[in-house]
């Protein structure tokens, strides 16, 4: 990872001993200077893991571009500070003081939006292979899920406030007075003790939700197939029928829709209809009762109802 900066920005490279004490005694570092103040940027680079520090003393707000060239599965802790992070979609993810984040990011340019005062952020990344060991709890099967593909969506999942166990942990990490080789078993280790910390949260944020304790990644895998037919509009199995295609209970398959998509069966069914049904009417001249048909409703009576709940028009004024 590298950034951009904005015209005006001066960045120069510094090198141990540092008259900071935030600054990691053992890595050079990047002194970045602006209208805006100073950002102090730190990088540490190996094989198993990527440990990214930015301290920011802002006199006013100001933006840069953070570069990945390989997609990313991190840890990340903001300590202080108003930071903002914004994809290449334009989405804007505000990440707040005191909190643990975990992502996936993948290749590309994201914008660091900061705001005026202190500013402490550190990222750690690590193998996605670690995300697997979690993925029974739905949304880290989802960060999972897009790191395996290789997926160009991101997803940023808020776990926690930084605890005091994690905090102290971090600091351990980071400024470890060991030798290099040494050090990187060190690092390597508190890195562990990160994502069981992370495994401790999960749990206790999960712990009164029943569905998402109930869902293994076969589970997931499952819910997706039936959400893959349910999509298309000439497939008018029942709940009942697509339960028993992916082998699994009518109920415990409902609480999987709601849980990937936010709606219940009939409603995602609903939805594919009328989406079929507005590409029928603007692209075709077909009579009201021919689309209908097409769309699986018994009549033209019962397709402008469904219709109209949904769109808040009729299908006529729609086609207009």
């Amino acid at each position: 990872m590298h950034f951009l900066y904005p015209p005006g920005f001066n960045s120069t490279d510094i090198q141990p001993p540092y008259e900071q004490g935030f600054l990691l005694p053992y890595a050079s570092a990047r002194h970045v200077t602006g209208p805006f103040g100073d950002l102090f940027t730190q990088a540490i680079y190996e094989e198993q893991y990527y440990i990214d520090l930015q301290v920011a003393f802002s006199k006013e707000p100001f933006i840069f571009t953070a570069v990945r060239e390989r997609q990313s599965t991190v840890l990340l802790y903001v300590f202080q500070g108003d930071i903002a992070l914004v994809n290449e979609r334009g989405r804007k993810r505000k990440l707040e003081d005191f909190s643990c984040y975990i992502a996936y990011l993948p290749q590309g340019h994201y914008t660091v939006e900061v705001g005026t005062g202190i500013h402490w952020a550190v990222q750690i990344e690590f193998p996605p292979f670690a995300l697997f060991q979690l993925a029974k709890y739905f949304e880290i099967f989802m960060l999972w899920n897009l790191a395996d593909r290789d997926s160009r969506a991101d997803a940023l999942l808020y776990i926690s406030e930084t605890s005091n166990k994690v905090s102290d942990t971090i600091r351990n990490l980071l400024h470890c007075p060991l030798a290099a080789e040494e050090r990187t078993l060190f690092q390597m280790g508190r890195i562990m003790d990160l994502l069981v910390f992370l495994a401790e949260d999960i749990t206790a944020l999960y712990k009164d939700s029943a569905g998402a304790l109930k869902f293994t990644p076969d589970d997931i895998k499952a819910v997706q197939y039936a959400l893959d037919l349910q999509a298309d509009p000439e497939n008018t199995v029942t709940l009942y029928e697509l339960a028993r295609t992916v082998n699994m209970h009518p109920r415990k398959l409902t609480e999987g829709f709601r849980l990937l998509k936010g709606k219940t069966s009939r409603e995602l069914a609903t939805e594919a209809r009328i989406e079929k049904a507005k590409k029928l009417l603007s692209e075709t001249r077909m009579q009201i009762s021919e689309i209908a048909y097409e769309t699986g409703y018994c009549n033209s009576s019962a397709l402008i109802r469904a219709f109209k709940r949904s769109v808040g028009i009729s299908p006529s004024t729609y086609r207009k």
